[in-house]
């Protein structure tokens, strides 16, 4: 299945938006961002997710396996966001992480550092960016 990256997803936000021959649109994400937006209770109030289709490392999964790591890559191939009351479709799966990540501004990433670097040291060099240790 040739993919191709629509570029509809600002590079800034982590996440890749592709389309493939059939126009079937798919999303990648870090499995820090997935959690990210599952935790976010605003985003869901009143909603969740039904028919959820997610790929990682190649299988599908209804619900992600345990013990994933928060740097893992996951593709969001189906889904639709319903209505808690009377699972009405309200909007695909990810359209509405595209729109989560968009309103947020920002992603959560893994980053592997010298033992030796502190804390304080590590603080010191996000500052620059806006960055934060979660």
């Amino acid at each position: 299945m040739g993919l191709k990256d629509t570029g509809n997803a600002p590079a800034q936000v982590g996440a890749s938006v592709f389309e493939d021959k059939e126009g079937v649109v798919t999303l990648k994400l870090t499995k820090a961002d997935w959690d990210a937006c599952l935790d976010d209770d605003q985003a869901w109030q009143g909603v969740c997710m039904d028919d959820v289709l997610l790929e990682v490392y190649g299988e599908d999964y209804e619900e992600l396996p345990e013990g994933l790591s928060a740097d893992v890559t996951i593709k969001v191939k189906e889904g639709v966001v319903v209505t808690q009351d009377d699972m009405q479709p309200v909007k695909s799966l990810v359209a509405f992480l595209r729109a989560w990540i968009k309103r947020r501004g920002r992603r959560q990433v893994v980053v592997d550092i010298p033992s030796e670097l502190s804390d304080k040291a590590l603080r010191e060099a996000l500052k620059p960016v806006g960055g934060n240790i979660v």
